[in-house]
């Protein structure tokens, strides 16, 4: 940062702009650097800036940084205030049993808040001297500056055990050589580049969040288990049923009649007593399923064999009979022209059903 122009010089123990001093050698400044003398530059015409410059060319590669730096404590001792970070919390927790996922949030707004005893690098705390210390509701926090040089590893974990509030400002100033003004609206207004280094306010936050979240799944899991209940007394309670019973439930679902579905039902099929229950009824059930009112959705066999295995106690009569009967049924359909094969996939696109509903081309 050699080649940038100083935008503010030490005069004595203060930090001054250049158009606070007179013009040149004259100003008395030093930089904020290397502590060598430097120039204030004042130029004539009024569209230029004033900015300072080495009195003697050399090798100063922190001048810069060192400035910004000591302009924005300057800053904070003036004011007195900063805006604060927003906090924010996101849990996710997981029941890997029912595998329902749950979210809780929280957050506390940014917000300005007043400083008091304002100081700079005053003091060591257990190997951490940072750039400003400051006191709020008589709690202590840590500001530190980063122009170029952000927070290393080794200082992040000193802190982390100190466990003190700490912010961290990033100065990137938009102007060539930026004006104190600009400084000050960056250091105390700007929300945008600054970061809650550490926070215990923030673990706290995390703590209260996690066991709403854990509260929500919670409910969540006892609800699913609860509807899984139900489910299975309903499944066991039509497992019970007549298979005339069951031929009836399917038809009340379909809001059909039997006439109705005559048409679609293939007595005599290899592999069809697999099922335990009448051909009606596990045809049936493949229709409402995977046909009725389906136009264009893909059938799967697989799926259809997954379906039938929730809704039946399926007792193969020989290898592989439950594929076998899957097979000869689909094929049947596909005969029918309700449904049509597909070569690419291996299943059946559905093209229509028995209430005349053709796929929309």
């Amino acid at each position: 940062m050699a080649d940038l122009k100083i935008p503010f010089g030490l005069l004595g123990d203060k930090l001054v702009s250049p158009s606070e001093v007179t013009n040149g050698l004259k100003c008395n400044c030093v930089c904020p650097g290397c502590k060598k003398p430097l120039i204030a530059n004042h130029p004539k015409s009024e569209n230029r800036v004033k900015y300072f410059s080495h009195y003697v060319k050399n090798n100063c590669s922190n001048g810069y940084e060192s400035a910004l730096h000591l302009a924005a404590k300057r800053v904070l001792i003036e004011e007195k205030r900063i805006l604060v970070p927003a906090i924010c919390a996101v849990v996710d927790v997981y029941d890997k049993n029912t595998h329902i996922h749950e979210t809780a949030s929280g957050s506390f707004e940014s917000k300005v808040i007043t400083l008091n005893d304002v100081e700079q690098e005053v003091r060591d705390y257990d190997g951490v001297i940072p750039d400003i210390v400051a006191t709020s509701n008589s709690k202590t926090i840590f500001i530190e500056i980063a122009v170029t040089h952000f927070i290393d590893d080794e200082k992040l974990a000193k802190l982390k055990k100190l466990q003190i509030p700490t912010i961290e400002i990033y100065l990137e100033p938009t102007s060539q050589v930026p004006t104190l003004e600009e400084i000050r609206e960056l250091v105390v207004n700007t929300p945008h580049n600054r970061d809650w280094v550490v926070n215990p306010k923030l673990d706290k936050l995390k703590e209260r969040v996690k066991i709403e979240a854990e509260k929500k799944l919670g409910i969540a899991v006892n609800y699913e288990m609860a509807k899984q209940l139900k489910f299975q007394q309903a499944h066991e309670k039509y497992l019970r049923l007549s298979d005339e019973d069951k031929l009836i439930y399917e038809l009340k679902k379909l809001n059909k009649k039997r006439t109705e579905i005559e048409s679609i039902i293939r007595e005599n099929i290899k592999g069809g007593k697999s099922f335990g229950v009448s051909n009606h009824v596990w045809q049936l059930s493949i229709y409402r399923r995977f046909i009725h009112r389906k136009q264009g959705n893909l059938v799967e066999k697989d799926d259809v064999l997954e379906w039938l295995n929730k809704r039946f106690e399926i007792k193969p009569i020989f290898k592989d009979s439950p594929q076998i009967a899957i097979y000869y049924y689909l094929r049947f359909l596909n005969d029918l022209k309700m449904l049509e094969y597909n070569k690419y996939t291996g299943g059946y696109f559905v093209e229509s059903d028995t209430t005349g509903n053709d796929f929309p081309y």
